[in-house]
Protein backbone atom coordinates (compact mmCIF):
# COMPACT_ATOMS: atom_id res chain seq x y z
CA UNK A 1 0.00 0.00 0.00
CA UNK A 2 2.87 2.43 0.71
CA UNK A 3 4.25 1.90 -2.79
CA UNK A 4 0.88 2.91 -4.24
CA UNK A 5 0.76 6.10 -2.16
CA UNK A 6 4.33 6.97 -3.15
CA UNK A 7 3.58 6.33 -6.80
CA UNK A 8 0.53 8.58 -6.68
CA UNK A 9 2.53 11.30 -4.90
CA UNK A 10 5.27 11.03 -7.53
CA UNK A 11 2.82 11.34 -10.42
CA UNK A 12 1.11 14.30 -8.75
CA UNK A 13 4.41 16.13 -8.25
CA UNK A 14 5.44 15.58 -11.87
CA UNK A 15 2.05 16.72 -13.18
CA UNK A 16 2.02 19.83 -10.99
CA UNK A 17 5.60 20.63 -12.01
CA UNK A 18 4.71 20.29 -15.66
CA UNK A 19 1.84 22.71 -15.29
CA UNK A 20 3.98 25.26 -13.47
CA UNK A 21 6.80 25.10 -16.01
CA UNK A 22 4.49 25.62 -18.99
CA UNK A 23 4.38 29.16 -20.31
CA UNK A 24 1.47 31.12 -21.76
CA UNK A 25 1.34 31.70 -25.48
CA UNK A 26 1.69 28.11 -26.61
CA UNK A 27 -0.57 26.80 -29.30
CA UNK A 28 -2.88 23.91 -28.60
CA UNK A 29 -0.48 21.57 -30.35
CA UNK A 30 2.45 22.39 -28.05
CA UNK A 31 3.38 19.76 -25.51
CA UNK A 32 2.79 21.36 -22.10
CA UNK A 33 4.31 18.37 -20.35
CA UNK A 34 7.68 18.33 -22.09
CA UNK A 35 9.99 20.10 -19.64
CA UNK A 36 13.49 20.81 -20.88
CA UNK A 37 16.85 21.52 -19.34
CA UNK A 38 16.57 25.08 -20.64
CA UNK A 39 13.38 25.64 -18.65
CA UNK A 40 14.95 24.05 -15.58
CA UNK A 41 17.97 26.36 -15.71
CA UNK A 42 15.82 29.44 -16.32
CA UNK A 43 13.56 28.78 -13.33
CA UNK A 44 15.87 27.04 -10.86
CA UNK A 45 19.16 28.96 -11.11
CA UNK A 46 19.92 31.63 -8.53
CA UNK A 47 18.32 32.42 -5.21
CA UNK A 48 15.03 30.56 -5.08
CA UNK A 49 12.02 31.86 -3.20
CA UNK A 50 8.36 31.06 -2.97
CA UNK A 51 6.80 29.19 -5.87
CA UNK A 52 10.06 28.76 -7.81
CA UNK A 53 11.72 27.15 -4.79
CA UNK A 54 8.79 24.79 -4.23
CA UNK A 55 8.64 23.93 -7.92
CA UNK A 56 12.35 23.23 -8.32
CA UNK A 57 12.72 21.21 -5.13
CA UNK A 58 9.43 19.45 -5.75
CA UNK A 59 10.46 18.38 -9.24
CA UNK A 60 13.86 16.93 -8.31
CA UNK A 61 12.53 15.35 -5.12
CA UNK A 62 9.54 13.88 -6.94
CA UNK A 63 11.78 12.37 -9.59
CA UNK A 64 14.15 11.03 -6.94
CA UNK A 65 11.21 9.52 -5.02
CA UNK A 66 10.01 7.86 -8.22
CA UNK A 67 13.46 6.44 -8.92
CA UNK A 68 13.73 5.21 -5.33
CA UNK A 69 10.30 3.57 -5.65
CA UNK A 70 11.44 1.93 -8.89
CA UNK A 71 14.53 0.65 -7.09
CA UNK A 72 12.37 -0.77 -4.32
CA UNK A 73 10.27 -2.76 -6.76
CA UNK A 74 12.93 -3.54 -9.39
CA UNK A 75 16.35 -4.41 -7.94
CA UNK A 76 17.93 -3.87 -11.37
CA UNK A 77 17.13 -0.12 -11.32
CA UNK A 78 20.30 1.90 -11.99
CA UNK A 79 20.08 4.65 -9.33
CA UNK A 80 20.68 4.08 -5.61
CA UNK A 81 20.35 7.20 -3.49
CA UNK A 82 22.00 7.55 -0.12
CA UNK A 83 19.47 7.69 2.71
CA UNK A 84 20.98 11.05 3.66
CA UNK A 85 20.62 12.77 0.29
CA UNK A 86 18.91 16.16 0.59
CA UNK A 87 16.68 18.12 -1.73
CA UNK A 88 19.44 20.72 -2.07
CA UNK A 89 21.90 18.03 -3.19
CA UNK A 90 19.42 16.74 -5.77
CA UNK A 91 18.88 20.26 -7.11
CA UNK A 92 22.62 21.02 -7.16
CA UNK A 93 23.45 17.79 -9.02
CA UNK A 94 20.68 18.42 -11.55
CA UNK A 95 21.67 22.03 -12.19
CA UNK A 96 25.35 21.12 -12.49
CA UNK A 97 24.62 18.37 -15.01
CA UNK A 98 22.35 20.52 -17.16
CA UNK A 99 24.76 23.48 -17.05
CA UNK A 100 27.72 21.26 -18.03
CA UNK A 101 25.86 19.64 -20.95
CA UNK A 102 24.53 22.56 -23.02
CA UNK A 103 24.12 20.32 -26.06
CA UNK A 104 21.38 18.40 -24.25
CA UNK A 105 19.42 21.28 -22.68
CA UNK A 106 16.63 21.03 -25.23
CA UNK A 107 15.97 17.44 -24.14
CA UNK A 108 13.43 16.11 -21.65
CA UNK A 109 14.25 17.21 -18.11
CA UNK A 110 13.34 13.88 -16.54
CA UNK A 111 15.86 12.10 -18.74
CA UNK A 112 18.56 14.69 -18.05
CA UNK A 113 18.07 14.45 -14.29
CA UNK A 114 17.98 10.67 -14.48
CA UNK A 115 21.39 10.72 -16.18
CA UNK A 116 22.72 13.18 -13.60
CA UNK A 117 21.51 11.07 -10.69
CA UNK A 118 22.94 7.91 -12.28
CA UNK A 119 26.38 9.54 -12.58
CA UNK A 120 26.41 10.52 -8.91
CA UNK A 121 24.45 7.68 -7.28
CA UNK A 122 24.91 4.55 -9.43
CA UNK A 123 23.95 1.24 -7.91
CA UNK A 124 26.90 -1.00 -7.12
CA UNK A 125 26.38 -4.39 -8.73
Amino acid sequence: MIASANAIKFIAVIAMSALCFSTPGHSETDDFYHLTGNQFLNVCTGTLQGTAKALCFGYVKGLADGLALWRGTHPSAPVCFSERVTGQQLLDVGLKYVAEHPETRDQDLGNLLGRAFFEVWPCRR
